[in-house]
């Protein structure tokens, strides 16, 4: 991951190579040239961060990633550890899960500004249900 400090905000900037995951978790980085900026103001769009001091947006903000999904493209699978949380910056996820008959069907849908994989984090206990990319998604990825 390419990373830049950007001196013209005042929040803390993270200019990061756009970055997705192949089926297998390998790590796919995009042209460079395409890159996504991740600012305090980023994540101050859900609730969860919004009563955090400058300080600690400003060290949260400095680990970030930014990570690009596909339409159809698996984020999270059912089962897996979780390590990490994400934060949509755009598009929508669909969170999944498949009966006992293989019928796949969707329990949420998630938007800008909304959290997944906040539970697996907090408990230890392997991701829930599968997440996959509706359309175009970008989002933070917060371990």
């Amino acid at each position: 991951m390419y990373r830049f400090r950007s001196s013209l905000s005042p929040f803390p900037v993270i200019r990061s190579c756009k970055m997705s995951r192949s089926r297998s978790g390998v790590p796919i980085y995009g042209n460079f040239l395409e890159e996504s900026v991740v600012t305090a103001e980023h994540i101050l769009k859900n609730k969860l961060f919004k009563d955090l001091s400058t300080e600690k947006l400003d060290e949260i903000v400095r680990g970030l990633e930014s990570v690009s999904y596909a339409p159809g493209e698996i984020v999270i699978y059912r089962g897996d550890p979780g390590y990490s949380m994400f934060l949509i910056l755009s598009g929508t996820v669909a969170v999944t899960l498949t009966n006992d008959e293989g019928y796949e069907y969707t329990i949420a849908t998630l938007g800008e500004g909304e959290i997944f994989g906040e539970m697996a984090l907090l408990t230890g206990e392997p991701r829930s249900a599968d997440v996959k990319a509706v359309g175009d998604v970008e989002a933070i990825e917060i371990d």
